[in-house]
């Protein structure tokens, strides 16, 4: 069945041509035509916000970017020294990252940014020794996270003397 053939059927079963030929009104064929368009020809597809970040599945690279306070072509640039790092890659290449994904970036970013390293002694040390590595930089993000916590703490103290 043709699609025409679906639009008409539809267009009949929502109002007869009679009814509408005696209300004689501009008005109902319109709104009964809109229906009609809008459930055969505007498919949109509409995906709800989802504004917690536990439950995403996929980042976008802008998000992965934000995350690190690094720039997207930086993280585009580590795919290549960093084979480990795979992303997603749907409709004209638009990156989309799993945990997974930005776990094995925090460890690159950890290598690079934090300690200085180069990137070819980075990618050595990941390919040597991956777990330990991992394990480190968690190490080392928790530290970082107790060391703000502290620092806060410290703060709201200082405020009540």
């Amino acid at each position: 069945m043709s699609l025409w053939h679906k639009f008409s059927s539809f267009f009949v079963s929502l109002q007869k041509p009679a009814e509408i030929c005696a209300k004689k009104t501009w008005q109902n064929v319109r709104s009964v035509y809109s229906q009609a368009v809008n459930v055969f020809f505007i498919r949109k597809k509409t995906m709800a916000l989802n504004t917690n970040k536990d439950l995403k599945q996929y980042f976008s690279i802008a998000e992965v970017a934000e995350m690190f306070h690094v720039a997207p072509t930086l993280l585009r640039y580590w795919e290549k020294p960093f084979p480990q790092i795979v992303p997603r890659k749907v409709g004209r290449n638009i990156r989309q990252y799993t945990k997974d994904d930005i776990e094995k970036i925090r460890v690159v970013y950890n290598l690079v940014k934090v300690r200085g390293m180069k990137l070819d002694a980075a990618a050595a040390l990941i390919r040597k020794n991956h777990s330990g590595v991992s394990k480190t930089t968690e190490v080392v993000d928790r530290l970082r996270m107790i060391r703000e916590e502290l620092v806060s703490i410290k703060s709201s103290l200082d405020q009540l003397q």
